[in-house]
């Protein structure tokens, strides 16, 4: 991973957990003016000027961030932009949050699987998120990482030992209970057999 990637994923990591993490408090906003109708919209553009204001961030990011809660179908807020006049910026914010929301715990549910979110993310591929964006994101984040413990459709444990980019569902898997190396992707035999979650 180069210095430069790893930067703008701090960037982008740092500014959307910053505006999720500013309060009506911050902003100046009266508890009773929020009670009162408070939209999320409003309250979207209150953080994203909060942000200017107090941060020296290039304005194509701050405007990544104050999109990534639009919708690549135009249903989305806070401009109800779709396609392509959705930032670049709040399209590979969109795809980053919602996993990273998902399989994180937070007070209102408990995390989701890795697999579970990437299955949300590719049923709401084209609707949700950009299927260009999907598509990158699915080539490289592994949903089973190498080394942990799944379980299979056939009820064995495996421990998962390779992953391939382009098809991360089937990765290469040692069986826990016998040794055997099954390789998912390649192996004809192994077509039934499927992961159905990570093992905890």
């Amino acid at each position: 991973k180069s210095k430069v990637r790893c930067r703008i994923e701090h960037i982008f990591g740092f500014m959307t957990g910053a505006m999720h993490g500013i309060t009506i408090r911050n902003i100046g906003i009266t508890r009773a003016w929020f009670n009162i109708g408070l939209t999320n919209l409003i309250y979207n553009f209150c953080r994203y000027e909060f942000l200017k204001r107090n941060y020296d961030f290039d304005p194509d990011v701050c405007e990544g961030v104050l999109g990534h809660h639009e919708w690549y179908n135009g249903e989305g807020y806070p401009l109800r932009r779709s396609g392509e006049n959705i930032s670049i910026y709040a399209r590979i914010i969109k795809v980053a949050d919602v996993y990273d929301a998902m399989t994180s715990k937070r007070p209102y549910h408990d995390a989701l699987s890795p697999s579970d979110a990437v299955e949300y993310i590719m049923a709401m591929n084209e609707s949700e998120f950009d299927p260009a964006i999907v598509d990158i994101f699915l080539k490289w984040v592994a949903v089973y990482p190498v080394g942990c413990e799944v379980e299979l459709s056939d009820g064995r444990h495996a421990v998962v030992v390779k992953n391939y980019h382009d098809f991360l569902l089937r990765p290469k898997i040692r069986v826990m209970e016998s040794g055997e190396e099954i390789d998912l992707l390649s192996d004809i035999d192994a077509r039934h057999i499927t992961i159905l979650r990570l093992a905890v």
